[in-house]
């Protein structure tokens, strides 16, 4: 499976301006985060985490989320596309490349 594209959307250190939509290879290599201290690296992580575990799950974790909304937005958004690929993925049964959404938004 791979992130092939990040959308953060009001997410602390992510909002107006600094909007991220990051858009990946989406095939085998390795993707490198760089940044100083408290640019956002951890947070960027962390939003695609509770993403791409579901919504009910992300719910329990709540308190890892507490304080990823942006202090002026009602409620932050993060998705994540990611693309599963039956040659990588050995244990899921698809015969072919299959794109897959996933989308969270989180708030009161």
């Amino acid at each position: 499976m791979y992130v092939t594209r990040v959308r953060l959307t009001d997410i602390k250190g992510f909002s107006g301006r600094r909007a991220v939509d990051v858009r990946l290879p989406g095939r085998g290599g390795w993707t490198v985060l760089a940044g100083r201290n408290g640019s956002g690296k951890s947070t960027l992580l962390r939003a695609i985490a509770l993403a791409l575990c579901g919504p009910e799950t992300a719910v329990a974790l709540h308190a890892a989320s507490t304080g990823m909304v942006t202090r002026s937005a009602p409620n932050g958004r993060v998705v994540v596309d990611v693309r599963v690929d039956p040659q990588a993925d050995e244990f899921l049964q698809l015969e072919t490349a299959v794109a897959v959404p996933a989308d969270l938004r989180l708030g009161p």
